[in-house]
């Protein structure tokens, strides 16, 4: 399946798990990672009319990806295919959109029980949210873990 109009392919492999690929330009090198920036298009991004509305974006994002084990398989300036399984983008959705929403759904019930003041649970809702960043900030190693990229050269 491929989703020509925002640059994303999704395959089913022999695993019989969906892999989505970004193609992108390796724009740094490290010992053990390889930097690729792509950019992330809406679905109108690529729409003749875009430029009567302003729904439209493109986005430009760094990718950090392990480098390949052939080392001189990849180049600075290189177009290249990176490739993550979609259960990556659910685990993403879900720590970064799902907790959130039911934190702030949650709190407000909850602090509304102790005590009776609206304001006072509304606040409590934001306020939640700056320990539970605070959290994702300090596991993004072990989060990154999670979250594994791998690159191949583009085929012309």
């Amino acid at each position: 399946m491929r989703f020509q109009k925002i640059g994303i392919e999704v395959h089913k492999t022999d695993k019989m798990t969906d892999q989505i690929e970004h193609e992108g330009t390796v724009i740094r090198i490290d010992d053990k990672r390889v930097y690729v920036r792509i950019t992330q298009q809406s679905a109108c991004a690529m729409c003749h009319a875009k430029g009567l509305c302003t729904a439209s974006e493109a986005v430009e994002k760094i990718i950090e990806a392990e480098r390949p084990t052939d080392t001189d398989s990849v180049t600075l300036g290189d177009q290249v295919v990176v490739t993550g399984t979609t259960s990556m983008g659910l685990k993403a959705v879900f720590f970064a959109f799902v907790v959130p929403f039911c934190l702030l759904l949650g709190v407000p019930f909850a602090v509304r029980h102790f005590v009776p003041n609206d304001i006072v649970a509304g606040l409590g809702a934001l306020a939640v949210l700056v320990p539970y960043y605070g959290i994702l900030a300090a596991l993004r190693h072990r989060m990154a873990a999670a979250f594994r990229f791998v690159i191949k050269k583009k085929s012309n």
